[in-house]
């Protein structure tokens, strides 16, 4: 390994195809899980990949090429949205233009062999030394909808009591939701559609990823939260680790000693 710092806090899953491809039927994948000690070898269907991302929610899932899970750019993107919050899909290879997995293991220390399970153990020990390209359709921007988690109903004495109620407790759990913004030091704007005895609905849109919001999606008798990130026009790849410029330091001794600093 070089002298990168570990990404590890949670387990990483390093994937390959073992048999089949994504776009045709029944794809199987080798899956390794590396906690930075343990190593956890399996062979999954797609749909068990899945499960055990959802239940595990490793911070990384590490493939050398994003499109050996998903078909197209849109069965991407909805990869991408299924994940669990915490959860960054991560190409070790690089970004537009990836290099062989091979070469990248090599310049990093890390152990490479051909069989798909050495692929996938060799993804998860580079994502876990951050080593990779995020692979990400989405931007920073959260938006948070409180609205009615039933219909209102039609008119008469009753029916206006039940929308008030509902409306009410619109009102209630947005300023709630609103508290919580502000006691994590969100930024965020907020539009509110208000209705006889409250709202019908409350729109935040917030500065942070959902993993920064201190909100959850949910369902509960009246009242309905939904959390969904804003979508990038196409996919972008962020790295892992920012990369440091490089400062050259030009010194002339003399008398009087002249520095000089480009960065």
């Amino acid at each position: 390994m070089n002298d990168r710092t570990s990404a590890l806090d949670s387990v990483v899953f390093g994937v390959d195809v073992q048999s089949g491809d994504v776009r045709g039927d029944s794809p199987s994948y080798a899956l390794v899980a590396f906690d930075g000690e343990r190593v956890d070898r399996d062979v999954v269907s797609l749909r068990k990949l899945r499960r055990l991302v959802d239940r595990e929610e490793p911070a990384i899932v590490a493939t050398d090429n994003m499109y050996e899970l998903a078909s197209d750019k849109d069965a991407l993107v909805h990869l991408l949205r299924s994940l669990p919050a915490g959860t960054k899909l991560v190409q070790v290879t690089g970004a537009n233009q990836p290099e062989p997995l091979s070469r990248v293991a090599s310049r990093h220390g890390v152990p490479y062999g051909k069989k798909p399970m050495k692929e996938a153990e060799a993804a998860a020990r580079l994502a876990a030394a951050n080593v990779g390209q995020e692979v990400s359709a989405f931007t920073n921007t959260t938006t948070v909808k409180v609205s009615r988690g039933r219909s209102t109903g039609k008119g008469g004495w009753s029916a206006d009591r039940f929308t008030r109620r509902i409306h009410g407790n619109v009102k209630t759990t947005a300023r709630d939701v609103e508290s919580e913004l502000k006691s994590a030091g969100l930024d965020y704007e907020k539009d509110v559609t208000e209705k006889y005895g409250g709202f019908a609905n409350a729109v935040f849109t917030v500065e942070g990823r959902p993993e920064d919001i201190p909100v959850s999606a949910r369902r509960s008798g009246d009242v309905r939260i939904e959390i969904e990130r804003e979508r990038r026009d196409g996919i972008e790849f962020e790295p892992l680790v920012k990369r440091r410029d490089h400062v050259v330091v030009g010194i002339d001794p003399g008398t009087t000693t002249a520095a000089a600093v480009v960065g």
